[in-house]
């Protein structure tokens, strides 16, 4: 009786460990770029990529508060680069200029991920990137 008792807690706990370790090893593994403004994460920000300036989404995250946008499905590169385009999703009283929202007016380009580095690309926004949603006083 002791030896199943003993059998099953160790099968339980190898399944919990088991559990814990693949999430938290996944979620290392998506493809990451990480968001920043003036040096700060920018959260709330959808994050497209496309092969080219003028084609289509063909991957999407958004950032979380820390600024990192993870991609559950990335598909292989068309060629050395992703080109971005990045949307605010937030009402917190700022919005990402709208030329951002378009890859061929965004200036924003990233490397293909490799799929041998686990690194995040890191993607600074330019200072003129975001604009506060205030009223002028007349």
């Amino acid at each position: 009786m002791i030896k199943t008792i003993s059998l099953s807690i160790l099968v339980s706990l190898l399944a919990i460990v088991g559990c814990s370790d693949s999430s938290s090893e996944s979620s290392n593994q998506s493809p990451t770029i990480l968001l920043r403004y003036k040096g700060d994460p920018l959260a709330n920000v959808r994050v497209q990529l496309h092969d080219s300036e003028s084609g289509p989404v063909v991957a999407a995250a958004i950032s979380d508060p820390t600024g990192q946008a993870r991609f559950k499905q990335l598909p292989p590169p068309g060629g050395p680069q992703y080109f971005v385009s990045v949307e605010s999703i937030s009402d917190g009283g700022w919005i990402l200029d709208p030329k951002l929202g378009k890859p061929a007016t965004s200036g924003l380009s990233i490397p293909s991920f490799d799929s041998t580095s686990q690194q995040p690309h890191e993607l600074d926004l330019p200072p003129s990137a975001v604009r506060l949603l205030t009223r002028k006083k007349r």
